[in-house]
């Protein structure tokens, strides 16, 4: 357990983008890496990147009008899905794009596939959210309206930090503050060193 060897793994920055302080939730010169459908056809996710670093949308799980608590949730749901899509297609393809499918692995396909060429060429702003899951806070991309074009100049962006945002931060923060109570044992491993 004490030991290092060339078996010890060096402790490494993140791979992924992080929230850490307010200024990060507003993320310059990202590109996108891949639009994926899940392989069971379910969900889709966007995975970017900076610097070397990666960032991803939560699974974006697509509606079920048979599972839906009611029509105006279900529809509510398919307007979320296909303004991310919108969001994400238009980047690419510009304002007066269009792409029609019969469902929604197909209209993954096809955004994708016509987005892709330019995935490595097109910088964009992309808005970051905290998400809490059993007392974790993850650090995803937004999914409302998450990317901009790099050419809108950062006084013009409409990607905004907001009082949700700024909590969730605060309680990100007050977590990870948190300390664990000091061992009442101390000094049984000193002399291991």
């Amino acid at each position: 357990m004490f030991k290092i060897d060339s078996g010890v793994k060096e402790t490494a920055p993140s791979k992924y983008v992080t929230v850490e302080k307010e200024e990060d939730f507003v993320q310059e010169n990202v590109y996108i890496k891949s639009l994926e459908l899940s392989d069971d056809g379910r969900y889709y996710s966007i995975t970017a990147e900076k610097n070397g670093q990666d960032m991803q949308t939560q699974r974006q799980y697509f509606p079920d009008r048979a599972s839906s608590q009611s029509d105006d949730t279900y529809q509510k749901a398919v307007s979320i899905k296909r303004g991310l899509l919108a969001n994400f297609m238009r980047k690419f393809l510009g304002e007066d794009a269009v792409i029609a499918a019969s469902g929604w692995a197909e209209f993954v396909k096809k955004i994708d596939e016509a987005c892709k060429p330019h995935y490595k060429t097109t910088p964009l702003r992309a808005k970051m959210e905290l998400v809490e899951n059993k007392g974790k806070y993850y650090t995803n991309i937004s999914t409302f309206g998450p990317f901009e074009l790099m050419t809108v100049p950062a006084s013009e962006s409409t990607l905004k930090i907001t009082a949700k945002d700024r909590q969730m931060l605060r309680n990100k923060l007050k977590e990870e503050s948190i300390v664990p109570d000091t061992d009442s044992n101390s000094g049984k491993d000193d002399d291991v060193f």
